[in-house]
């Protein structure tokens, strides 16, 4: 099954991430859930989260995943 966008936020931070990153933009949104988790912030850890299953599902390693 897909992760979800909830938002067209979480959509724009994973574009940006793809554009900064490329294809370690999902390891670098994880290091950044593990940090706000670390510090206690569950909104930007649960926002990190969704952004890394976006990615990952994007990237094409995916059985679900898109090419464009």
């Amino acid at each position: 099954m897909p992760p979800i966008a909830h938002n067209r936020a979480t959509a724009d931070l994973v574009a940006e991430m793809f554009a900064l990153f490329g294809r370690s933009a999902a390891d670098e949104a994880r290091n950044r859930a593990r940090r706000a988790r670390d510090n206690d912030n569950l909104v930007n850890f649960c926002r990190w989260r969704d952004a890394e299953r976006l990615i990952r599902y994007m990237d094409g390693n995916s059985p679900h995943s898109t090419r464009h």
